[in-house]
């Protein structure tokens, strides 16, 4: 039986291998102040007066935890037991790459009493990306995506337990090997999150986009626009942002950006200016006992990854310089209540440090190498922390700019026609087209279309920006603008042969989106060009026993079939389910 938490709490034993190591020096404040942190996919406890450490949940897929500002009240993300059972069998492992199906678990500190406050409901796989705390501790805010609902914006209001959908249709940018959903984080102007996209020019933009809860507002800040290939490389001379934190920045409330190059630079949320800061901000505790966590960027190189170090400097003047595997601004150390010790968790292994010069560290704990499933963040929190940086900013710094295809160019509208009005077409493999309100690389971003997903042309062609652009409608409901093709001629709509939408298919449909599918003992399946078994091209076939992926909702075609569109190895096009009463393939697990 899949057990979330522990009904007593469990005392580690000495034969475990895992015990604090001696008593930690303690002061009279911090005795009692409880440590919390995550490691080997659960949640665990100590204090300094211990020589034990306390396991409370029992799961192995936790990850966290998120303390609140006021320190009331903890939070982490819980990988969904449906999502653990299906990945035991390996043909469906792919459901725990990227930010895996989750639900959110809350804990009040006062009495550790826990309580699941969001779980999968009917929209299962329901991804989400790491929550982040109001600043006044009411509010948890979080990203989460599914193939029927897309990726929105939600937020949980503790004092009535209700959670609610502030924004939808939300851009995760590029995704690779798997679906990452953003983390958030939430400053006194808003809520924040970093992602990077194509635009219709070919650039790599990455942007931060704010959510204002007082006027449902969004807006955008362009942190730079490179060429892919280019900001891809170590060596290259590109600096691209990297992570971002709320900071107070003479007395205001700012977005500071750590780029490549280990720079930092904070956007004004009220008008977007860009400055460059003199030195990296830093963490504090939010009770004022004077110590300082500041982070030191070394930059990424061809040897290997980028990596952060922590200065602390306490109050009495000793500074402390160490590196700690955490290399995240998310999982900061933590420091103790009463300023003398830091603690660092890094990837699950918890190392203490006395930081006012009387005494070196120790090992708080040591995780069992075999028992590393989901932990996401690596985090370890004892007092409420706040970032702060109170150097002057230098000037403006010019917005990035993104190169404006030839707006008097006539070659993609002078290409030869291959759609019309009222097609069906799909996305060609490879990256998404971005939907826009208006036919222009600068129009109201609404959403994408994924390739594999299918659509009708409503409208166009409308030709701007060097572009050639056509109105899509999906059978979701999105509708907007899409480019039909790069200004160097890469096509990125084809067209569908035949008329799919006739709905005389029999066969209850038995796969969705993200499904993994197999093909049923007898002959192959082939794959088509085109969700049509009349006046399509085979391009493959799919082996009986063989597994493949659905990448999006099915098609009855004018063939009286079903027809999903999948992905078998490096191959990409449309299968049937079958004929007549006959399935020919069904769900993998």
């Amino acid at each position: 039986m899949l057990k979330h938490r522990l009904s007593a709490f469990v005392a580690l034993i000495i034969a475990t291998g895992l015990l604090l190591v001696g008593g930690l020096p303690a002061s009279a404040q911090d005795e009692t102040a409880p440590l919390y942190f995550g490691s080997q996919g659960d949640l665990w406890r100590t204090t300094l007066s211990d020589t034990q450490v306390t396991q409370l949940s029992e799961w192995g897929y936790n990850g966290g935890p998120i303390l609140s500002p006021d320190g009331s009240r903890l939070v982490y993300l819980s990988v969904a037991s449906e999502a653990v059972e299906l990945a035991e069998d390996p043909a469906n492992s792919y459901i725990l790459i990227g930010s895996p199906p989750t639900n959110i678990w809350m804990m009040e500190t006062a009495d550790e009493d826990f309580s699941r406050i969001v779980n999968q409901g009917n929209n299962f796989p329901l991804r989400r990306g790491i929550p982040a705390w109001s600043p006044d501790s009411s509010q948890l805010a979080w990203v989460e995506y599914s193939q029927s609902l897309g990726a929105r914006l939600v937020i949980y209001t503790v004092s009535n337990g209700t959670t609610q959908v502030v924004a939808d249709g939300l851009n995760l940018g590029f995704q690779d090997g798997g679906i990452y959903v953003h983390e958030v984080k939430w400053g006194a102007a808003g809520i924040t999150r970093h992602y990077g996209t194509f635009s219709e020019s070919g650039q790599f933009l990455n942007i931060i986009e704010l959510y204002n809860p007082n006027n449902n507002s969004i807006s955008q800040f362009l942190l730079s626009a490179v060429d892919f290939a280019e900001s891809t490389q170590l060596d290259s001379p590109r600096i691209v942002p990297q992570e971002h934190v709320w900071v107070e920045h003479n007395g205001q409330a700012m977005i500071a950006v750590l780029f490549s190059d280990g720079s930092w630079r904070v956007i004004d949320p009220a008008n977007g200016n860009q400055f460059e800061l003199a030195d990296a901000p830093s963490l504090i505790a939010s009770n004022g006992n004077g110590t300082v966590l500041t982070p030191t960027h070394t930059p990424a190189t061809s040897d290997g990854g980028s990596n952060i170090a922590w200065q602390v400097e306490h109050s009495n003047g000793t500074v402390t310089t160490f590196n700690t595997s955490a290399w995240r601004l998310s999982t900061p150390p933590a420091i103790s209540p009463d300023g003398n010790y830091v603690v660092t968790n890094g990837l699950g292994a918890v190392d203490f440090r006395r930081v006012d010069g009387t005494a070196d560290g120790g090992i708080i704990f040591n995780p069992n190498p075999e028992i590393m499933r989901f932990n996401d963040p690596y985090s370890v929190v004892w007092t409420p922390m706040r970032w702060v940086t109170n150097v002057e900013s230098g000037d403006i710094l010019p917005t990035p700019s993104v190169p404006n295809p030839d707006n008097n160019s006539n070659t993609a509208c002078n290409a030869p026609d291959r759609i019309s009005i009222g097609d069906f077409a799909t996305i060609n493999a490879g990256l998404p087209n971005n939907v826009r309100a208006t036919a222009s690389i600068t129009g109201t971003y609404l959403g994408v279309l994924p390739a594999g997903s299918f659509f009708t042309i409503a409208d166009g062609p409308v030709c701007a920006n060097g572009l050639r652009w056509w109105q899509a409608q999906t059978e979701g409901g999105l509708i907007g603008w899409t480019a039909e093709a790069s200004a160097d001629g890469d096509l990125w709509i084809l067209p569908l042969a035949g008329s799919p939408l006739v709905n005389t298919c029999t066969l209850e449909v038995r796969l969705e989106a993200g499904d993994t599918g197999v093909v049923l003992p007898s002959d192959p399946n082939v794959l088509r060009d085109a969700p049509d078994g009349n006046g399509t091209n085979v391009i493959g076939q799919i082996p009986a026993g063989s597994t493949f992926r659905v990448l999006g909702n099915s098609l009855c075609g004018s063939d009286n079939r079903r027809w999903f569109p999948v992905q078998y190895g490096n191959l990409l096009g449309w299968t049937a389910q079958g004929e007549g009463d006959t399935y020919w393939i069904a769900p993998a697990n």
